[in-house]
């Protein structure tokens, strides 16, 4: 599910101003961050069709060509069956009313009747390269919707979450493990996993600001503070970090050239948490 935008501002009551989180979770933006694991598979997914359908620009071409040729073709059988019509229809007029045989009716019914014969010829090849595009033209939209579709079931099987097995809480010691000792990727992913379960989700979002903020991964990480600190104020309590929220969420809006936003953070650190170690390292 998208993540919904919010604004920074919320962070703390005091800011003179509010701070905008971004496009956060977005994937229709030039540059989508804050992402969850499914988001950012949909996110592939999404480039990888564009990607299916401009390589396919070459095959609808041809598919189109295949049409008009078959539209074309389909219009030449129609005149020469209307034709053919009309020598049958002569051919019988002149059995009809002729009472006396003569050489000249007779070739003129042979002559009808030879045209006769290479009318239905050429009806008969003209059916068969209709049949024959037709049949092509099936075959490629057929390969067009199998490569589509198998675009999207190899990323289902890439996107299996890890750890099935394990509880809640045991998944949430594992990600903390793994934060401790920097390995970030899959420490995130379990993060992701426990919040999609909705397990200590505020704490989860704090663990993946700090994982973006250390990759450096700014917006994302902006994103992720906010999302912590309105989580546990929803429950009536504030983010136990939140010097350290406030201060790298400063940092990450310095760091994203948003100074005068990064400055009400650094505010707000020093007014609320004075004698923070957060508030200590402000220069």
């Amino acid at each position: 599910m998208l993540k919904r935008i919010f604004l920074i501002g919320a962070l703390a009551p005091i800011l003179i101003a509010e701070i905008s989180a971004f496009d956060a979770g977005n994937v229709n933006v030039d540059e989508p961050y804050g992402l969850t694991e499914n988001e950012k598979v949909l996110l592939e997914n999404k480039k990888k069709v564009e990607n299916l359908s401009k390589g396919y620009t070459g095959v609808d071409f041809k598919t189109n060509k295949a049409l008009e040729r078959i539209d074309g073709i389909q219009s030449v059988v129609d005149s020469l069956s209307d034709k053919t019509y009309n020598f049958e229809t002569k051919l019988l007029e002149v059995e009809k009313f002729s009472n006396e045989k003569s050489v000249s009716v007779d070739q003129e019914i042979e002559s009808i009747k030879k045209e006769l014969k290479n009318q239905s010829n050429k009806i008969n090849q003209l059916s068969k390269a209709v049949k024959e595009l037709t049949t092509l033209v099936e075959s490629i939209n057929a390969k067009k919707v199998v490569s589509a579709e198998n675009i999207i079931t190899a990323d289902k099987e890439e996107n299996k979450t890890i750890s099935t097995s394990m509880s809640a809480a045991d998944k949430l010691k594992e990600a903390m493990r793994l934060y401790d000792i920097k390995d970030y990727d899959n420490s995130a992913k379990l993060f992701e996993e426990l919040i999609s379960v909705k397990h200590k989700p505020a704490q989860c979002n704090f663990y993946l600001g700090q994982i973006a903020y250390s990759q450096k991964s700014y917006k994302e990480a902006v994103y992720y503070y906010k999302t912590s600190s309105d989580l546990y104020k929803a429950q009536g309590v504030q983010a136990p970090n939140m010097p350290l929220i406030l201060l790298n969420t400063a940092n990450s809006l310095k760091a994203l050239k948003e100074v005068d936003k990064a400055n009400n953070f650094y505010a707000a650190l020093k007014k609320q948490f004075p004698n923070s170690d957060e508030a200590r390292s402000i220069n």
